[in-house]
């Protein structure tokens, strides 16, 4: 009971600390809810270039796939809009999916996403859509979209 009190203490401490403000630059680690529904996770190269990851299991066909990973690279677009708390993302990365009667699926992914950066909280809330050209082990493209947020360190 008292570890779980100390746990949820520093967790509220480092939620609210004041002191963390820019996710553009560290590590952040989260979830992602959509396809994958999983771990999420975004390493910042630059103030405008991050690399993104995610991983976990997909729920949209229980028959067909398990597990599905991605890798990204980000590029970020600041001050579109009238808040600089939020930023428009695009990138490029790889994607596998194992399914649990046939081979793995590797297809390469386009992305467009929205971040929204809360000015006293190190996290992000996205939202992101991803164009699918799967190449392994046949030519088709589908379409798949995650929302999640992460915690930056």
């Amino acid at each position: 009971m008292i570890k779980s009190i100390i746990k949820t203490s520093a967790l509220i401490f480092f939620l609210f600390s004041s002191h963390f403000y820019s996710q553009d630059k560290g590590v952040g680690i989260g979830a992602i809810f959509g396809e994958p529904t999983g771990l999420s996770g975004k390493i910042w190269i630059n103030t405008n270039n991050a690399i993104d990851f995610a991983t976990g299991l997909n729920f949209i066909n229980e028959e067909q796939v398990k597990y599905s990973a991605h890798l990204d690279y980000l590029f970020h677009i600041k001050n579109i809009f009238s808040s600089e708390n939020f930023i428009i993302h695009l990138g490029i990365g790889g994607r596998v999916k194992a399914h649990k009667t046939i081979r793995s699926i590797w297809g390469i992914r386009g992305i467009v996403g929205l971040d929204f950066l809360p000015s006293e909280l190190p996290l992000d809330i996205f939202i992101e859509f991803a164009s699918i050209m799967n190449v392994v082990p046949e030519f088709y493209s589908n379409f798949e979209t995650g929302i999640g947020v992460r915690y930056y360190f």
